[in-house]
């Protein structure tokens, strides 16, 4: 069962000063479906016993009981059902002649949402039929499935001309009034307009009931309608219509979320979308139009187009647009065009006037209009979609939104003000115009609001140059990625900057990353992608001008191929190792060995590793190698945990490593003319100088797959990807998250770096960006001014709504430790703990999840320096 929202307020057009919350709904629903074609309604009426109840509007029959009753402009059920048309009455500045909108009927209504694809051909009207018992006995507690049955078994059994099974959809429309509009409160028991499916009755104690088996209805379910909606006006307002009731019910049936809020905190989506508030846009005469996923999901659009390689496009008003975020994640952009300019059908009238007041002009009552804004009210409206949240909300049959931090859609206000976020009532809580992106407006993830995914994670998404021309709207999309990424890992064996690998039996498919498919090997393997080459089994291809060509065949079929930043050792089925150097353009082989090795470099020599032995020119130099770096000429090798480095014939000692060591890195990060190594060591990253002298050290239980350096204006990042994907400016000491998590792939591809879990792959591409490490090198590069943090105490994230909080300390004065002590707002003791410090900056990861949501004072003393810093825990 669905049922309306309860409003207990007077809505003049858009504007809302108070507002009840929102009913308690049961929300059962119907399953979204494809919806197009042609459909017949049959509208059966249905009266009830005459009474007085006070608890009920009217006395339980029709007042409006034939077409010729009706009354010219009044909008009433025989014009929501197309038989009658009538002139409006909402006309603006007083000119009787120039109408505000015209009146439309269901027929017009969802043939203009659908782009003409649900096309209601034909509406029934039934002789009213009557009941045995009163409207208070199914208002009370709104007992829909009882009034559903007892209607169509009255109806069955009376004579009718019209045949239950005929029909697409049953409409129940009942004498007196909705409760939906019980704008006092005082009528309880009026019936709100719902819809009511088989699976639905269990809840009103009707059990083994299935409504097409017992009538033959062919779409299961009916929906219940009013006669009338409006018990409660004055004189000073006008009355509430009847198609945004029919609109949201009937949206319902069909299977569309609903996006209002379900816990009565904020208005959803406002009026963006008919199922928010979007049903009761100028009090119901012209409700909004379903958002353009919900028209997907109709079948009404035919494509959210993805927008997925940097560049210009055009956005047009009939079609929606995405940005994926990352997995399950995305940004859905429309073109609002409100001013109806340059186009015809598209008709949008949210925010469009303001209701000033009634007048009777030649003995009729019209409804005044102006004009709302004199500015271009038209932008893009963009939207964000957290789809597991979305899953997981229609899974308990939730509205898609639960709370302002609950969001399943979350619409992304222009102005940053998050009016709806506000209590119901308040300025901008039902949405506004600024709330739509318009000429030279940008959304980055430097902007308010950003493009951060839903868990706060950078996107790497910017929006750039938005625009409106002639009839669509422009926008540039400047992404800090590969074009196609994230991309869905959909069987992929391998991937780099240009191509993705899949295989069937014994064939491989190399495609581009737009899924268009360049050659098929024949039983033929793919070993390698190496930026426009590819290394199979039998030769290397060069990927040029549209076309693949075979520019090396090898002698011997090939079985695997190691690649270290510019050479590639491929590895052939006698186990010899032939040696190729890579650039740019061509790939040329150097020497062979008889031997299969894992590693190969050039300096003053040929050196090659094997089974952990270093070799020099084919000769033994050195053993128990358990990894090495290379830095322009400089060899750094690790050897029973103690650092050594060799330049030129130069072997010299440097350091001893208490700990296992996984993996490093050498640089001058600080460009002090000394190399530090950043070490990766069980899960921690530490910044040690020459001589061993721990300088950083980040502290994380990140589940370290890599990490890499990434230059950007004279600055260095250090890239973390492991459970979480992290970026920590080195010199400021500050970090920020990107999407993406559990990453068991990583690869440096060209300039870029692509990474991935079991879903998707993501990629980290920017033009001013310089990927400094591949493998085990340390790419050439120039190094100016880097600024050294000064000495600090911080905490963040704050608020946080994490498990965790960190504080960021630069132990100077070389302390041994500090002590930490965390208390509530009544200053009762609620954590603490000493921790051990290390020179220079100390990242502290605190883990807070006993702590409730509220507020907290953490008392942080290291030495002479006592702090107390409050910070939050929200949801």
């Amino acid at each position: 069962m669905k049922l309306l929202i309860k409003i207990l307020i007077i809505i003049n057009i858009v504007f809302v000063s108070n507002a009840q919350p929102y009913k308690s709904l049961h929300t059962a629903k119907n399953s979204a479906q494809n919806w197009v074609g042609n459909f017949d309604i049959l509208v059966i009426r249905t009266e009830f016993l005459k009474d007085n109840n006070n608890k009920t509007t009217g006395n339980g029959l029709f007042k409006l009981r034939r077409i010729d009753q009706v009354e010219d402009m009044k909008y009433d059920y025989f014009t929501l059902f197309d038989k009658v048309e009538k002139e409006s009455n909402f006309i603006l500045k007083r000119n009787t002649a120039n109408k505000a909108f015209i009146y439309y009927d269901i027929k017009e209504y969802f043939s203009e949402i659908s782009n003409g694809k649900f096309n209601i051909e034909n509406i029934d009207i039934s002789s009213i039929i009557k009941l045995e018992r009163s409207m208070s006995y199914y208002g009370l507690n709104d007992n829909l499935g009882k009034l559903a049955i007892d209607t169509l078994n009255k109806y069955i059994n009376a004579s009718n001309s019209y045949e239950l099974e005929n029909y697409d959809f049953i409409i129940i429309l009942h004498a007196g009034y909705g409760e939906e509009f019980d704008l006092k409160g005082d009528t309880p028991n009026d019936i709100i307009s719902g819809s009511v499916t088989s699976n639905d009755l269990s809840d009103y104690g009707i059990e083994s009931y299935n409504f097409k088996e017992e009538f033959g209805i062919k779409n299961d379910g009916v929906m219940i309608l009013p006669e009338f909606e409006s018990q409660d006006i004055s004189e000073n307002e006008y009355p509430q219509g009847l198609l945004g009731p029919a609109a949201f019910t009937f949206g319902t049936f069909l299977g569309m979320d609903h996006l209002y809020d379900g816990t009565q905190e904020t208005s959803g989506v406002g009026f963006w979308g008919l199922m928010g508030w979007g049903w009761i846009n100028f009090s119901g005469y012209i409700p909004s139009h379903p958002l353009g996923f919900q028209k997907y999901n109709m079948g009404w659009i035919d494509d959210i187009v993805p927008l997925e390689k940097n560049g210009t496009y055009n956005l047009h008003s009939n079609g929606c647009y995405k940005v994926i975020a990352q997995e399950d994640d995305e940004f859905i952009i429309e073109f609002k065009n409100i001013d109806n300019k340059y186009e015809s059908g598209i008709e949008f009238y949210l925010y469009r006037y303001d209701f000033k007041e009634n007048e009777i002009i030649d003995s009729q009552k019209y409804h005044i209009l102006e004009d709302n804004y004199k500015s271009n009210r038209s932008g893009l409206l963009i939207y964000h979609l957290n789809k597991k949240l979305i899953g997981y909300l229609r899974e308990y049959d939730h509205p898609l939104i639960m709370g302002k931090d609950k969001k399943g859609i979350d619409i992304e206000e222009a102005d940053g003000l998050n009016d709806l976020n506000k209590r119901l009532g308040l300025t901008g809580s039902f949405g506004d115009l600024y709330d739509l992106f318009k000429n030279n407006a940008y959304f980055t993830e430097k902007t308010h609001p950003n493009t951060n995914t839903y868990d706060n994670k950078k996107s790497l998404i910017n929006i750039k140059n938005i625009n409106q021309n002639e009839n669509y709207m422009s926008l540039t999309l400047k992404n800090y990625r590969l074009n196609y990424f994230p991309l869905k890992n959909d069987n992929i064996n391998m991937i780099n900057n240009k191509f993705y690998v899949k295989s069937k039996d014994k064939d491989f498919y190399l495609y581009k990353h737009d899924k268009e498919l360049i050659k098929k090997f024949e039983n033929e393997e793919i070993l390698e992608l190496k930026n426009n080459f590819i290394i199979t089994n039998y030769g290397i291809y060069k990927y040029s001008n549209n076309n693949i060509n075979l520019v090396n065949s090898f002698n011997t079929e090939s079985t695997h191929v190691i690649s270290n930043f510019q050479y590639l050792i491929i590895w052939d089925k006698n186990d010899n190792s032939n040696i190729y150097k890579y650039n740019i353009d061509q790939i040329n082989f150097i020497k062979n060995y008889n031997k299969k090795i894992e590693s190969f470099f050039i300096l003053d020599n040929y050196y090659y590793i094997k089974d952990n032995i270093l070799y020099k020119n084919n000769s033994f130099y050195e053993n128990n190698i358990h990894d090495y770096f290379i830095k322009n000429e400089n060899l750094f090798y690790l050897k029973d945990n103690v650092f050594y480095h060799y330049k030129k014939g130069d072997d010299k000692r440097l350091f001893s490593f208490s700990d296992d060591v996984d993996d490093y890195i050498v640089i001058d990060y600080d460009n002090d003319n000394t190399d530090e190594f950043i070490i990766k060591s069980n899960n921690k990253l530490i910044i040690a100088n020459i001589k061993g002298e721990i300088e950083k050290k980040y502290i994380t239980n990140n589940n370290i797959k890599d990490f890499n350096l990434i230059l950007e204006n004279e600055t260095i990042f250090l890239l973390v990807l492991g459970e979480n994907v992290m970026l920590y400016n080195i010199s400021e000491n500050n970090e920020k998250e990107i999407a993406g998590s559990n990453i068991n792939y990583t690869k440096v591809s060209d300039n870029s770096i692509i990474y991935g879990n079991d879903q998707y792959y993501y990629s980290i591409y920017k033009n001013s960006y310089n990927i400094l490490r591949e493998n085990n090198y340390l790419k050439e590069f120039n190094l100016k001014d880097i600024k050294v943090a000064k000495e600090k105490l911080f905490l963040y994230p704050n608020p946080t709504s994490q498990d965790y909080i960190k504080i960021n300390y630069n132990n100077s004065k070389s302390l041994n430790s500090c002590e930490i002590k965390i208390y509530d707002e009544s200053m009762n003791s609620s954590m603490k703990m000493n921790h051990e410090l290390l020179s220079g900056d100390n990242i502290i990861k605190i883990d807070i999840k006993s702590l409730k949501i509220g507020t907290y004072i953490l008392f942080f003393n290291a030495g002479d320096t006592t702090r107390y810093l409050k910070f939050s825990k929200v949801r």
